[in-house]
């Protein structure tokens, strides 16, 4: 659990860590998590029995779909230093034998915008905008449970940077 993460991480730390967090396209969380105080409860279950945990290190939640210029800027924000990511299979529109679906609609309309909405688009966008402006790198961390789902963000994102940057026929 991230979040949980990161709260220990300030705690111990002699550096404030914090979250904004990004919705792909539902403003649910987002609401609710702004209702809260950008706060919640976490329920950690232990040999001592359920132990609750207020979690309270988000800043924000941001939704893709709405405003995909803040997210892409967050993601550019120097201090910004680690990217997890957690989208299910079909959110990193590949094809069967691994490349990215260049085709399909949601990275079709990326590729042409400058405001990319998905994932794969924004993360790409985002590193190539902080190359060239000289921020740090980043870490992203793939963490949901597709197997080999490292490997498969970064050929996703190397095959929409390819398919960004190549001339144009028109």
């Amino acid at each position: 659990h991230e979040a949980w993460y990161t709260a220990e991480a300030s705690r111990g730390g002699d550096q404030p860590w914090s979250i904004v967090g990004v919705a792909m396209r539902s403003p649910r969380l987002r609401d609710e998590m702004q209702a809260s105080g950008w706060a919640y409860d976490l329920g950690i279950l232990g040999t001592e029995g359920l132990r609750v945990e207020r979690i309270a290190v988000h800043d924000e939640v941001l939704v893709a779909s709405e405003e995909p210029a803040r997210v892409l800027a967050a993601l550019c924000d120097p201090l910004t230093a680690v990217v997890t990511l957690t989208v299910t299979e079909k959110g990193y529109h590949l094809r069967p034998d691994g490349t990215l679906e260049t085709e399909a609609p949601e990275i079709a309309t990326d590729l042409a915008s400058d405001a990319p909405r998905t994932a794969i688009g924004l993360i790409a966008r985002a590193l190539l905008d902080r190359h060239e402006s000289g921020a740090p790198p980043l870490t992203i961390l793939s963490c949901d449970n597709l197997s080999k789902n490292g490997q498969k963000l970064r050929g996703a994102v190397a095959d929409y940077l390819a398919a960004s940057l190549a001339p144009s026929d028109a």
